[in-house]
């Protein structure tokens, strides 16, 4: 997949056909086409299941970089690597949690928040799975929201 691609890419369509735990969000799609063999840092990191939500820890990345204005790799440090030097299963995940550390102080609270949430996974659910209906309802409280008020915030004259 090319590594630039940004919102035109994604698109949510209201489908009162599909169930889905949050109606509001609608269901998402993705216009862009993926290699169908993964390569072989693809496959590192699929064993990474400390992680409960990859697709949440994903976004909490991508608002990372937003708000750093920077790759999260170009961050990394020699204590995000192993003994050779090399990235790990572990890379990103430590990166991304010493970077919110320091997210309160460089950003509005809805942001940070939201963020912290992301990377952190911290919903006070027993489920982080993304068909369940009660972390859906978290998640759109803790995140959704948030920003979306952040938005509206910003974009009100």
């Amino acid at each position: 997949m090319n590594d630039s691609w940004d919102l035109s890419d994604i698109f949510f369509v209201n489908d009162t056909s599909v169930n889905t735990a949050v109606p509001e969000l609608g269901q998402a799609y993705v216009s862009r086409s993926f290699a169908s063999k993964p390569k072989s840092t693809d496959i590192k990191w699929r064993s990474r299941s400390f992680i409960q939500n990859e697709m949440v820890f994903a976004l909490g990345v991508a608002l990372l970089e937003l708000s750093f204005g920077r790759p999260l790799l170009s961050f990394k440090t020699q204590d995000d690597l192993d003994s050779h030097g090399q990235e790990t299963m572990f890379t990103e995940y430590s990166i991304a949690h010493r970077l919110i550390k320091n997210i309160d102080s460089r950003e509005l609270p809805y942001f940070a928040s939201a963020v912290t949430r992301c990377i952190r996974l911290n919903f006070d659910t027993n489920s982080t799975r993304l068909d369940d209906s009660e972390f859906m309802h978290m998640y759109y409280r803790g995140v959704v929201e948030p920003l979306q008020n952040l938005h509206t915030f910003a974009t009100t004259k």
